[in-house]
Formats: C-alpha cells, structure tokens, sequence
C-alpha cells in the first residue's frame, strides 16, 4: 500500500501547483499503523518549507513595484532570512 500526500497551493489568478510532500509505504499487516513520531514531524517539516518559500516569494514579487507609478523596483542584492514559525524555522529566500 502507497500512501501520498499531497500539497496544492492555489495563487490569486487561480493557478495551481502541486506538489508531493511525503510517500509512504506499507505492508499489508498491523505492525506499522499510521505514520511514526519521525514521519510525521518530516511530513510537516517539508509542507512548511514549502509553505514559507512560496508566501515569501509572493510577498516579494509583491512588493517589487513602486506604489507611486508602478515602475519595477531595482534589486540591490538577495539574501535569505531565518523565518522561525510554530513548527520550525526556515529560510525566506
């Protein structure tokens, strides 16, 4: 048995992307039930790794424009930021 899981994030104009955030195999018998302590803290590492890259990518794309005449900023340099969140802490690139 394959069990995967999947996230769908849906931007403002409608468009969707998929992707898979954990496969899990199983046997057909009772020892392994539902996902392990490790599994499950992995499953959720990634959906907010992916979660934090894509809010924080469409922030900055966002914010990119002058709010005055609309003209597309300059880019001075990128660097990434440590975002602590509830789960775990990440990098907003």
């Amino acid at each position: 048995m394959r069990l995967i899981i999947e996230a769908h994030l849906v931007d403002e104009d409608r468009r969707t992307q998929r992707v898979e955030i954990a496969s899990v195999e199983r046997s057909l018998s009772t020892e392994a039930l539902g996902l392990t302590l490790s599994e499950g803290k992995a499953l959720w590492a990634r959906a907010q790794t992916f979660l934090v890259t894509k809010q924080c990518n469409s922030i900055a794309f966002a914010h990119a424009t002058c709010e005055g005449c609309g003209a597309r900023l300059k880019l001075k340099g990128w660097h990434t930021r440590e975002i602590r969140t509830v789960f775990r802490s990440g990098h907003c690139p």
